[in-house]
């Protein structure tokens, strides 16, 4: 008898088994609980996740941690600006660093570099379509302005190992791995800045009241 091919589910569980020395040279209790309740996420989305065929299993795993973590942040600000009083100074303070965090980074130069820039946001959408395509209507549009807002700000980043290898592209920096790669660390990096601007209102709130 051949054996069966495992669940998502279970490679999930698969996954988190393989960290277990990271988990187990944590620090705290806390932590650990943290920890094991990260890889909880990815169940919700294994429907979406078995879509996928990525040959690394830890990809799509850390995708939906991070889907999960962007909805999380981007409903607490809203519900932090909604929960705000109407003290003007307060709220110009607060449109103006709204706007610092969403333009800080340059816009592109010329048509070819837009054309560069689209190609590629256009690729990544592709890279992860199958994932998206299973997300309900609402999941699948939060998603895409996951992707896009992260990619607008770090486009440079995303792309800089594409930049000075062009003839090589598709063997060197345009494969998945490493346009995935570059996602991530964008997406880690923009859900941070989201963390601490949160932060930044939060106190602006407490010192108005």
């Amino acid at each position: 008898m051949g054996r069966s091919i495992p669940s998502f589910r279970m490679l999930i569980d698969i996954e988190r088994l393989k960290l277990r020395i990271f988990k187990e040279n944590l620090s705290n209790k806390q932590d650990k609980e943290s920890f094991n309740k990260l890889f909880t996420i990815p169940k919700l989305y294994c429907h979406s996740l078995s879509n996928l065929s990525q040959p690394i299993i830890m990809e799509p795993i850390l995708l939906s941690i991070l889907f999960q973590g962007f909805k999380e942040i981007d409903e607490v600000i809203d519900q932090s600006k909604k929960h705000t009083n109407n003290n003007a100074n307060f709220n110009a303070r607060l449109q103006r660093l709204t706007r610092y965090s969403q333009s800080e980074f340059p816009a592109v130069a010329n048509d070819d570099q837009t054309w560069k820039k689209d190609y590629q946001y256009t690729r990544i959408l592709e890279d992860w379509k199958k994932f998206s395509d299973c997300l309900s209507k609402e999941d699948e549009s939060v998603f895409v302005k996951m992707i896009k807002s992260c990619y607008d700000n770090y486009y440079l980043s995303i792309n800089s190992l594409n930049k000075n290898n062009e003839n090589t592209r598709d063997r060197i920096s345009g494969t998945c791995v490493t346009r995935t790669t570059s996602l991530f660390m964008a997406l880690f990096l923009y859900q941070q800045k989201q963390l601490e601007l949160f932060k930044t209102n939060q106190r602006l709130a407490d010192s108005y009241d």
